[in-house]
This record gives structure tokens, C-alpha cells and sequence, in this order.
């Protein structure tokens, strides 16, 4: 039993060390598709303000 609570402990300490990695990587592509979403809309605004 205790060989299985180092174990669990053991891994949770992994997921907890790689959690905060992985949020940032994620946030990271988050915001450059955000970023590529912008882009295009602001690209649309401004043929439609030269439409104009």
C-alpha cells in the first residue's frame, strides 16, 4: 500500500511539474490563432474602409 501512495505521489508531482508547461504552451497557440483571427478581420475593415 505504500509502495502504491509513493507512486500516486510520484505522479501527481510529475503532472503538477508539467501542468504549467503545457498551460503555456497551450495559451501560447490560443493567442497566435487569436492573433491570426485578428489579423484577418482587420484586413476585411480596412478593404471595406478603402471600398468606401
Amino acid at each position: 500500500a505504500e509502495r502504491h501512495m509513493n507512486f500516486r505521489q510520484h505522479m501527481h508531482t510529475k503532472a503538477s511539474f508539467l501542468l504549467p508547461t503545457l498551460s503555456k504552451i497551450r495559451m501560447a497557440e490560443l493567442l497566435h490563432i487569436l492573433n491570426l483571427t485578428a489579423d484577418k478581420q482587420l484586413t476585411k475593415l480596412h478593404r471595406i474602409n478603402i471600398m468606401m
